[in-house]
């Protein structure tokens, strides 16, 4: 009779996770029913199964029938679809707190820094910390390398709170509205967590929707008060694929920034995330375009990062279903022979004076160097842009714990290794 209790708790807990609920709650308030009706009703284990069976049966289209109004508000409702992610989630969070702690004590070899420890982004970031919008605003708006500390503040995680009291004194002003915007970018992706969509419960997703809606508006603001910033139309992109708009949309925002500059080296690198296969775009798409541009303009360094980050995106989105396609990539000889020659062509000798795009550009090169087991020319890169490591890709690299929560663990890795 037992064996019929099982068998049916199997079949609430797979219907449940059909409908994309919890179904060890689900299973777990069936053998509550059951205890009820068996041990202290004392009806036979027959009935006291399908009683139990038909009420959690019952509860669940309930639950279903109101839960548009009330989850993820109310905690029962929580539970009763995302008890295992919350769970998850509050372990993670759990770990995440403990690493910091130890990564006081543990201290990398090598800091990424943001900004590559450029004095007027330390000037800037000083700005941003005590709230002199004066200073902010004209560092934005003169300093030849703003395009790379827009992209910087917003990895420094700052609240949209923080801004709010620059938008109270300048609401029209659009650099305001942007570094706003991102701000809601990072809390967006920060909410939301870097598993994939089925390990995100409802009220993450909901926080995530929420918080990319408001830097939508936030950009779409900013575009009103000055159409010839091309920053609100990068950050476009990033909203673009995280709301899954469909790709005439994310081309209009590319259009219009590359308008307004033709050499934004973060917008390009967007475009490649907006079309990737993880965010409903397509291999031949993201391929489409890298290769396009990067043939169309041989030499330009820029655009030769498109194809190394290219290949990095197709090899994590293989690592999300095909494990040995994953694992096999970065040494098959057409992904070998594209990556080679593209360096060489961009790269054929190290820059004597090496600005921000050579530093990101290397250290995808790099990235893809130590995936192919190219030591050696992983090696040269390395030595020369010493320590101006940055997260993406680095980040890919599993160095133990420490490494998931600060990718200077992981570059301080490969580094050691590589050196």
């Amino acid at each position: 009779m037992y064996l019929l209790l099982i068998a049916s708790m199997i079949g609430v807990y797979y219907w449940a996770e059909k409908l994309e609920l919890s179904g060890l709650v689900w299973c777990a308030l069936q053998i509550g029913f059951f205890a009820v009706f068996n041990d202290f009703l004392h009806l036979s284990p027959f009935l006291s199964i399908v009683l139990s069976a038909a009420i959690v049966i019952a509860l669940i289209q309930s639950y279903l029938m109101i839960e548009d109004r009330y989850a993820p508000d109310v905690i029962l409702f929580t539970i009763f679809r995302d008890f295992e992610k919350e769970v998850v989630n509050f372990i993670y969070k759990l770990i995440k707190l403990v690493s910091r702690f130890v990564s006081k004590i543990i201290v990398p070899k090598y800091k990424i820094i943001n900004g590559f420890g450029l004095a007027e982004y330390i000037i800037l970031k000083e700005a941003v910390i005590n709230k002199n919008w004066k200073n902010v605003d004209k560092i934005l708006s003169e300093s030849k390398n703003k395009s790379l500390f827009y992209y910087a503040l917003k990895d420094e995680g700052y609240k949209p709170e923080h801004y709010l009291s620059w938008l109270k004194l300048d609401s029209g002003n659009d650099i305001a509205l942007t570094v706003y915007g991102n701000s809601h970018i990072t809390a967006a992706w920060e909410s939301r967590g870097s598993g994939t969509a089925d390990t995100v419960s409802t009220k993450q997703i909901n926080k995530f929707f929420e918080h990319l809606v408001h830097a939508q508006e936030a950009f779409l603001e900013a575009i009103k008060h000055n159409k010839d910033n091309p920053e609100p139309f990068a950050s476009l992109l990033i909203v673009a694929k995280g709301l899954s708009l469909d790709d005439d949309e994310k081309w209009k925002y590319f259009v219009q920034m590359v308008k307004r500059d033709p050499l934004h080296y973060f917008g390009h690198l967007s475009m490649i995330d907006a079309l990737n296969p993880k965010w409903g775009g397509s291999t031949q798409a993201m391929f489409g375009f890298a290769r396009t541009i990067a043939n169309n303009q041989p030499g330009k360094k820029l655009f030769s990062a498109l194809i190394a980050m290219a290949h990095i995106e197709q090899w994590l989105y293989l690592s999300m279903s095909e494990e040995d396609e994953y694992e096999e990539y970065f040494y098959r000889p057409d992904v070998v022979n594209e990556i080679e020659q593209n360096y060489k062509i961009n790269y054929p000798e190290l820059p004597v004076q090496a600005d921000y795009v050579d530093y990101y550009t290397l250290n995808l090169y790099a990235f893809c160097f130590y995936q192919m087991n190219n030591v050696d020319e992983a090696r040269v890169i390395l030595n020369f842009i010493k320590k101006r490591g940055v997260d993406y890709p680095w980040i890919y690299i599993n160095a133990g714990l420490l490494s998931h929560f600060d990718t200077s663990y992981s570059f301080a890795f490969v580094y050691d290794e590589v050196l």
